[in-house]
């Protein structure tokens, strides 16, 4: 056989290999096409945008619930905008911020409420036709909330000061003046509290308040003061701080947990904290956030459980997923 012949055989046997290729290539384009969708595929058709309106611009505060959130963006199809008011906690730049974002044709909101009376005036006035998911405080009867019972963390945290039998008055800081979720707490803390015969008091005070002034809360009225509790992570991180600049020694309980809360429960400047899963939180309320806008099955959640931590539990398993940041 000639140089030339094998030449034109190397060829045909080129082409005829790339004829095959092109017939498979063929078959599996018309195979997909008759291929039903998956289930639950028809999720990715239409990615739909969720606002996350915070109540704080400080990502610390709700770290976890953020990566609960991005985690169950990546899986549902969802694009997330992180919103905050340029004044923490305030309410009429929230409510300011949804109304832009109502307008700019947002799918649906997941909102920490700055004040929840608020937010349900504004809501029945404005007509927001996007559905709202809220974290810490319910809106109304029929609105879904993902977090723990704010009553049920109330009374938990007031058994655990019990238990360590105080002595002298309990301070109860109320940071969040007009939030629903924060005075059920209290309210239902202060009535065990009462009920066993302790002496306490409830005192409004911002975390800014307490970082410069913390001062005020032991002075005068206040000089009895021998236990704070905290119902949010900020606030309790403020009354550590100034404790341990001022050498003061309150004993102090906490709702919510972050890293530097874990380092004060650690080395006992906290004594208790009633810790959850806030990635949980997160990754529901973008879930539930979804399966509304799409017309979805509502997914039924219960209230978030929820632990209480002292400084001797935080390596045990049970209570390492819920104090430390991970994903899962």
């Amino acid at each position: 056989m000639t140089i030339k012949q094998k030449g034109k055989k190397r060829v045909k046997k080129r082409n005829s290999f790339q004829l095959i290729i092109l017939f498979f290539s063929g078959v599996a384009v018309v195979f997909t096409l008759l291929v039903p969708k998956l289930p639950g595929s028809e999720q990715y058709d239409v990615v739909h945008e969720i606002s996350v309106l915070q109540r704080v611009e400080n990502p610390e505060v709700f770290s976890n619930i953020r990566l609960g959130m991005v985690q169950a963006s990546v899986d549902l199809g969802v694009d997330l905008r992180f919103i905050a008011p340029a004044i923490d906690n305030d309410h009429q730049s929230q409510l300011d911020l949804m109304q832009r974002e109502s307008e700019g044709g947002t799918s649906g909101f997941v909102v920490v409420p700055a004040n929840t009376e608020k937010l349900e005036m504004f809501l029945e006035q404005e007509q927001i036709k996007s559905p709202v998911i809220t974290i810490e405080s319910a809106l109304g009867e029929g609105g879904m909330c993902v977090y723990p019972d704010n009553r049920a963390v109330g009374e938990a945290l007031a058994a655990a000061c019990l238990e360590d039998n105080p002595k002298g008055t309990i301070l109860l800081l109320n940071t969040l003046e007009y939030s629903e979720g924060m005075t059920e707490c209290i309210d239902a803390c202060k009535s065990v509290l009462v009920a066993s015969g302790e002496k306490v008091i409830v005192k409004k005070a911002t975390v800014e308040e307490i970082s410069t002034g913390g001062a005020t809360l032991w002075k005068e009225d206040f000089a009895q003061v021998t236990t704070v509790i905290c119902f949010e992570p900020a606030a309790t991180e403020a009354v550590a701080q100034y404790v341990q600049t001022n050498e003061l020694a309150p004993s102090i309980y906490s709702v919510g947990s972050t890293a530097e809360i874990v380092v004060y429960l650690e080395k006992g400047m906290v004594e208790a904290v009633i810790a959850w899963s806030d990635y949980a939180v997160g990754y529901l309320s973008i879930q539930a956030a979804i399966q509304a806008v799409t017309g979805g099955v509502p997914v039924e959640i219960a209230p978030i459980k929820f632990n209480v931590v002292r400084g001797e539990d935080i390596y045990e398993p049970e209570h390492q997923k819920l104090l430390f940041p991970v994903t899962y």
